[in-house]
């Protein structure tokens, strides 16, 4: 669809059953990633219907991390079952792995790599970026988000969640050190 604001890419009404994606002059690559996020977004909203849990009332860092999430591990999936290899570990293949949060005041701070975290084996955190989330946290099943953003809604529910994994898939100093960022 052609729209004048060339700063969205897309939008989902899940309430309609609607996606848009926007002919904002993007690369192939990254329209693939917009699809992606905007069908996380529906998958959260179907989920949260089939629970009883009201979408619209998760924060709106909640709602973009997961659909963030859910169109990085598509896009992921996508690219690798077609061949490609990244050229390093920090390769960005479909701009949803927002491992540069929090971001500038230029950009929303909702998009945030939680759920990215959890999973990818990735710390963007360095003395050359203290602002960047220190994430020690890897290899988080997909089974256990899923269960997790099916029944929660609020940070401090995911973190009460997450802590019962603390000594199966991370200790609890890295979750807290993770934690510390999104408070």
């Amino acid at each position: 669809m052609d729209n004048s604001n060339l700063s969205t890419y897309g939008e989902t009404r899940p309430e309609y059953s609607e996606i848009r994606i926007y002919n904002a002059g993007l690369s192939a690559q990254n329209i693939i990633a917009t699809v992606f996020h905007e069908l996380g977004h529906m998958h959260q909203y179907s989920s949260d219907s089939m629970y009883d849990l009201n979408y619209n009332a998760r924060a709106p860092i909640i709602q973009e991390s997961y659909a963030s999430y859910f169109g990085w591990y598509l896009g992921e999936d996508y690219y690798f079952d077609k061949g490609y290899v990244k050229p390093n570990q920090n390769y960005e293949i479909n701009y949803q792995w927002l491992q540069s949060w929090p971001q500038n005041s230029l950009f929303p701070t909702d998009y945030s790599p939680f759920f990215i975290d959890l999973i990818d084996n990735y710390n963007q955190w360095s003395t050359s970026y203290p602002l960047r989330v220190n994430d020690n946290i890897s290899g988080v099943p997909v089974s256990v988000i899923e269960d997790m953003t099916q029944l929660l809604t609020t940070f401090p529910q995911y973190y009460y969640y997450l802590s019962g994994y603390a000594g199966t898939y991370f200790s609890s100093e890295d979750l807290n050190t993770m934690f510390d960022y999104y408070e």
